[in-house]
Parts: structure tokens; sequence; C-alpha cells
């Protein structure tokens, strides 16, 4: 075309009539970046990929009737960009288009708008509200993620699935509505949305991936619905105010950590005709009560594993700061990853497995004090002392265990006078009257 800026430097608004100038890149180069408006008028089909990057004085667009397509990188790095009209013929959105314009408030989008590209608004750290056409089939991936004033957004019925990072790091968002066809919560999808309190999440979800809620930090409680069967890795992860969990029947797969730092966390129910899952006093175990895989974060106090358990599942037990004493009955033969790890309230443990259970990973019991006492079967102190993980122990007291009536009674071949568990704990008798273990008389 030949035309360059330098005889454009006067111009502050630009009404754009042609494909042959709109569907170009960088034309900030031939009208100067003085220009405060663009008017795309009739006639013109298509905005280019990075028509309008680094327009950093542009404040206003009005997009016309006629176009269909916003180019990618449209207008990536528009910093004043503070109001944009979408005319109704628009139907994508390209991918990056609106990245990066940290002025820009809010975003009312056509209604023919039916895709919307992979980190398309990402960064606009000034949007607080965006419109959400009800056609819109396709939200890309990133899409919103980094718009951290945004406060509230609705998913229309339209949309089938929440991609990754679509609002991650929207750290204002405190309501979202998601349509009654999204089937897929992606991964990372609300990863840091530290103002969302509640969300619910349909019937038609079936899966929820990998950190879609990690570090939500407002949240407080969340019911999993009938529809979904996979709750992934680390979905819940360090959702620090979640106190109540209900998951629903058809839940057949829930990933490691998917409560991981869930500290305020007291009860995790299960629906009583779920075929995989199930909950014992707000403890979530395996159908068939073999598998402890969660142990509420919040809790307070000691804990007795059911005589049922095989396998304490990997992070079971995972910065449950407030657990004083564990009490690992003789049935259990394998200790997941980490699954003690950060549980630094401990002041003693016992175990009555006679063989060591195995420990998975090298985390199994970190930052437990290890010098607190480890009671084991007297015939397996010596297993116990050698054994990956318990060896660590410097403090391993052998016992001779049986059960009478309920009460787990341990017969020190010691001079410590009788000794048993109440609730959980291990207590003391002692010339008539009972201590706890560290000294303390139980009144």
């Amino acid at each position: 075309i030949g035309i360059g800026k330098i005889y454009f430097n006067n111009l502050t608004s630009v009404v754009l009539k042609s494909n042959a100038i709109a569907g170009r890149s960088y034309l900030g180069n031939i009208f100067g970046s003085q220009v405060t408006e663009y008017i795309i008028g009739e006639g013109v089909s298509r905005v280019g990929d990075y028509a309008f990057v680094y327009c950093k004085n542009l404040k206003n667009v009005t997009i016309g009737n006629s176009v269909t397509n916003i180019g990618s990188y449209a207008f990536t790095f528009c910093d004043n960009l503070t109001n944009v009209t979408i005319g109704d013929s628009v139907t994508n959105i390209g991918s990056y288009a609106f990245a990066s314009c940290p002025s820009l408030k809010e975003m009312p989008m056509g209604r023919g708008v039916t895709s919307i590209g992979y980190a398309a608004f990402c960064l606009c750290t000034g949007l607080k509200s965006v419109n959400i056409p009800d056609n819109v089939t396709n939200i890309g991936d990133g899409a919103f993620s980094d718009c951290d004033s945004l406060i509230s957004v609705t998913i229309p019925n339209s949309v089938t699935k929440i991609g990754y990072a679509t609002f991650h790091k929207c750290f204002s968002l405190t309501h979202v509505i998601i349509g009654n066809r999204v089937t897929s919560i992606g991964r990372d999808a609300f990863n840091l949305c530290k103002s969302l309190a509640s969300i619910t999440i349909p019937n038609s979800v079936t899966t929820i991936e990998e950190n879609a809620f990690t570090n939500c930090l407002a949240l407080t409680d969340i019911t999993i619905p009938n529809s979904v069967t996979t709750i992934a890795n680390w979905v819940f992860w360090g959702c620090s105010a979640l106190t109540n969990v209900t998951i629903g029947n058809s839940v057949n797969s829930i990933g490691d950590g998917a409560f991981y730092k869930c500290i305020s966390l007291m009860e995790i129910n299960v629906a009583t005709d779920n075929q995989s899952f199930c909950s014992v006093d707000g403890v979530l175990f395996s159908k068939d009560k073999t598998k402890l895989v969660q142990y509420p974060g919040g809790r307070q106090g000691g804990y007795i594993v059911p005589n049922s358990v095989i396998s304490i599942e990997g992070y079971a037990f995972n910065s449950c700061t407030g657990l004083t004493s564990v009490e690992i009955s003789n049935s259990v033969t394998n200790i997941g990853s980490s699954t003690f790890e950060y549980c630094s309230g401990l002041t003693g443990i016992t175990c009555k497995a006679v063989t060591p259970p195995s420990c998975g990973g090298s985390y199994v019991f970190k930052d437990v004090d290890k010098s607190i006492p480890l009671y084991v079967p007297m015939r397996s102190v010596d297993e116990y002392k050698t054994a990956n993980q318990w060896k660590d122990f410097t403090n391993i007291i052998g016992i001779e265990m049986s059960d009478e009536a309920g009460l787990e009674e341990l017969n020190y071949q010691q001079s410590a006078g009788n000794k048993f568990f109440r609730n959980g704990q291990l207590l003391i008798n002692k010339n008539g009257k009972t201590y706890t273990f560290q000294g303390q008389e139980v009144k």
C-alpha cells in the first residue's frame, strides 16, 4: 500500500472500511501510535493478527457488524484501551486478542460470538465483569487467566468444557455460575481464585481435573454431584478454609493429594450408594474399608485406624497438625507416600503390626518429631529399628499387645506402671492415679 506513519502524525481517530487495511498487522506503524480511537466500519470482515498490537494510546475501539473474526494478538498490549464495542456479526475472538489490556474494565461481547480463543483476555488486570454470550461453545485455555479484578462470571449452557487455567489467578472472583452442559472442569481452571467462597458444580460434570480448585482459600464447602466419576490429583490442594466435602454416588476415582493441606476440613461425607468409597465418622475409606483414603485435616486429638484397613493411602494424614496420637492396627501392611508428613503435633505413635508396614516414597514421617515414643510389638523391636523410615525414630518401645473388651492394654516390660489406650490416647496408671505419657495427670 506504500503508506507510512510519517504522513499521519496528527491523527487521533481512524475509520477503517477496507479489508486491505484492517486485515494488516501493526497498523500502529501506519497511522501512528498517537491514535486514540479506531472505528472498524461496514465492509470489513476481519481484524488481522497483530493489527493493533502495542497501540499504547488507543482508548476506544468499535468493531462494526460486518466483522466476523478478530485475529490473534489483535489488541495485545494496548495499555490504555478502556472501551470496546463488538458487533453481533463477530463469531471468533482469536488467541491473545485482548491480552494485557490492563485498562479494560468490562467486555461486552456481541451475541454472535461462538469461540473465545486461547488466553484471549489473559492479564486484563482491570477487567471486573464480562458477559459470555449464550452462543459460545468454546472458551480457550487460559482465556481469563490473571484477570485479578474479575468479580463474577456466568458460563452459559452452550459451553461443554472449562479448559486449562481458564480463570487461573482471578484473585477477586467471588461468584461463578457454571452452565448445565459443562462435562469437564479442566486442570488449574480455578487455581488461586482466592476469594471464591462457594461454587455449585452442575450435575452434568463428570470429571474434575488436576488442581482445578487448588488454593481457593475462601472455599468453605463443596458438593461433588452424582454425575462426577473422577476427582483428579491435587484438586482441592491448599483450600485452607474448606470444612465440609460431600461426594456423590458415582465417584470411582480420587487422585493423590486431592484434599492435601485442607487444614480446616472436618467432615468428608459420601453417598451411601457409592460403590467405590464410603465415609465412617467423616473419614474417607474405600468401600470395603481396606484403604484409608483421607483423614480430615482440621481435626484435633488422637485417632485409631480400624482393624479392616490394610493400606493407609498417600497423603491421608498429611498436614494434620492437630493430630496428637495415632494407633495403626495390626492389619496394616502399607503406608503411602507423605502420609504423616507435616503432622507436627504428634506426641506418640503405636503400630501394632508385627511386620513393619512398608513405607512408600521418602517422606512418610517428614517433619514428625522422631524422638516421640513409637510403640511396637515387643517381638518386632529389632525389625522396626532397621525398617525403612521406621528406623528414623529414636525412641522405639516394645510392648506386648492384647485386645480385651475394646480396651487395648499395653503390658510393658518396664517399671513405668500399667499403660493403656483411652480414646486414642496413651495413658498410664501409677500409684492409683492416671497420667498421660508426658506426665500430666488425667482427672
